[in-house]
C-alpha cells in the first residue's frame, strides 16, 4: 500500500484562512516550493501511484508536493533497466 502526504494544497479553505496577499507572504516565507500546490498535483500522483509503472513501488508515503521532481527521478533511476529490460507493451 502507498498513500499520497498532500502538502498545502491550494482550495478554498486555504483562500480563507490566508487571503490576498497574506498567501503569498506565507507561501513564501513557509513553502519550500514558495507557492501551494494545486489539487491537480495531488491527482497526478495518484494517478502515477495506480499506474504500471509503480508496480514495485511499495509502502511509500510521497509528498505530492515532490511529484515533478519524483518523476524525473524515477525515470533517471529506471533508465539503464528499460536499455535491458523489454518492459511489456503499454508500461514505460
Amino acid at each position: 500500500m502507498n498513500c499520497v502526504q498532500p502538502g498545502l494544497i491550494d482550495t478554498a479553505q486555504i483562500r480563507r484562512l490566508y487571503p490576498g496577499d497574506e498567501r503569498r507572504t506565507f507561501a513564501e516565507r513557509e513553502i519550500v516550493l514558495r507557492d501551494f500546490g494545486e489539487p491537480q498535483d495531488v491527482a497526478n500522483m495518484v494517478s502515477f501511484l495506480a499506474s504500471p509503472r509503480t508496480h514495485y513501488i511499495t509502502g511509500a508515503v510521497i509528498p505530492a508536493f515532490m511529484f515533478d521532481e519524483y518523476a524525473m527521478f524515477a525515470d533517471q533511476a529506471i533508465a539503464p533497466a528499460r536499455a535491458v529490460v523489454k518492459l511489456p507493451d503499454g508500461v514505460r
